[in-house]
């Protein structure tokens, strides 16, 4: 029964278990292919992060791509982190029209903000990311609201990408709040906001 393999990945992965020893649980769930509860949907959106995350692209897209296809805010942020390791400009075109349509049809999910910012270079933006970025910087105070546990990187992240009197700005609130992140000493020292020594 597939059900107990999915059962035995996922609890490996709560107990802290290496990826090397969760995915081959996972590939037997999907390969015996017998469900009576759980979702198989499951175990494929679980195997395609790991694969994901052990650089094995192509093999996680075609495990969300393949018949039925996953469609979930956790499928299109694992498509989200395949296609911007890929790198190459059209799978970087994929992830941004990927984040732009996640940040309409799940407004509050902070992860796509995230990762947009984690792969983007705030100095080498096209329109299209630029666009995308200006969006998340304005809506920064909606994602504090929705995960007030996780506003603190990134709203660092996304004084990084902001520019002039807007960053400065974001800086000063990020302090003020007595918020810590590694990126701050960085951007508040472009900035002139703390000295060299400080940072």
């Amino acid at each position: 029964i597939s059900d107990l393999w999915y059962v035995v990945a996922a609890s490996s992965s709560a107990v802290g278990k290496t990826k090397a020893e969760i995915l081959p649980v996972l590939e037997k769930s999907l390969r015996i292919n017998n469900w009576v509860n759980y979702n198989r949907d499951n175990a494929r959106l679980m195997a395609a992060d790991i694969l994901c995350e052990t650089g094995n692209l192509a093999r996680a897209l075609d495990l969300l791509d393949s018949k039925p296809m996953l469609y979930s805010s956790d499928a299109e942020f694992v498509r989200v982190k395949i296609y911007y390791r890929i790198g190459d400009a059209e799978s970087v075109s994929k992830a941004r029209n990927k984040i732009d349509g996640a940040r309409r049809i799940f407004p509050s999910d902070t992860r796509f903000p995230l990762v947009f910012f984690k792969f983007e270079n705030p100095d080498a933006l096209d329109a299209t990311a630029k666009r995308l970025a200006d969006g998340f910087i304005g809506q920064i105070s909606q994602y504090q609201e929705a995960s007030p546990d996780k506003n603190a990187e990134l709203e660092v992240y996304a004084a990084s990408f902001a520019e002039g009197e807007k960053k400065v700005r974001m800086l000063k609130s990020f302090a003020a709040r007595g918020l810590e992140h590694p990126l701050y000493a960085q951007e508040a020292l472009k900035t002139g906001l703390i000295d060299q020594q400080h940072a």
